[in-house]
């Protein structure tokens, strides 16, 4: 399947926009402006465009993401970026001022790692206010579980009631409620484009 951020990291966020890629430009620049942003057309999905090492930074000198239209989902826009945390606040922004949904799932590979985290959200506005659907797993000392906001359809919350937290949330879950929202993260698919993707920079 080529190199997947599953293949390429020990954690990562990805942020899957209800928008296309045309729009998606446009509107990560009028949210950028203020910053100085070079923005480079790729052909290929890369996601070593946007960080070569296998842990992505807290705080980078150069801050970059990625914008593709996946193969599998014409008409929905994929942000990757180089920050551990997904770059939340970029994802979040956006929903809010252009009113589009997203989701925003976080994936541990290396749970040795202290901080692992398995998020799976869903941001959406309602009334002109950002509604967010979060349910998490982290690792911080001991493993915490937390849930916020009205579950989706896609979920199962039989998961949350388990006797173990560990077994409340995780990859395969996260990848299974994506799956019926009809993104498929194991398919190859879903890492391929047909049109020109998007390499921002800002310094």
């Amino acid at each position: 399947m080529g190199n997947t951020p599953f293949q390429l990291y020990d954690q990562f966020n990805i942020g899957i926009i209800d928008d296309s890629v045309e729009n998606a430009l446009g509107n990560f620049e009028k949210l950028l402006k203020r910053s100085f942003v070079e923005v480079s057309d790729v052909k290929n999905v890369d996601f070593t465009n946007v960080c070569k090492a296998g842990s992505l930074e807290y705080n980078p000198v150069e801050r970059k993401f990625l914008l593709y239209e996946p193969l599998s989902n014409p008409g929905k826009t994929v942000f990757f970026s180089n920050l551990v945390d997904g770059w939340y606040t970029a994802v979040y922004n956006y929903v809010r001022l252009f009113y589009k949904g997203a989701f925003f799932p976080s994936f541990t590979i290396d749970e040795i790692n202290n901080k692992a985290l398995y998020r799976f959200s869903r941001f959406k506005v309602s009334s002109n206010e950002v509604e967010e659907r979060v349910v998490y797993l982290l690792k911080d000392n001991r493993w915490v579980f937390f849930e916020r906001g009205i579950p989706l359809e896609i979920e199962n919350m039989d998961n949350y009631i388990k006797r173990n937290k560990i077994e409340r949330l995780d990859n395969e879950i996260i990848i299974g409620y994506l799956k019926k929202a009809g993104y498929d993260l194991m398919k190859s698919a879903f890492y391929q484009t047909e049109k020109k993707g998007y390499l921002f920079t800002c310094r």
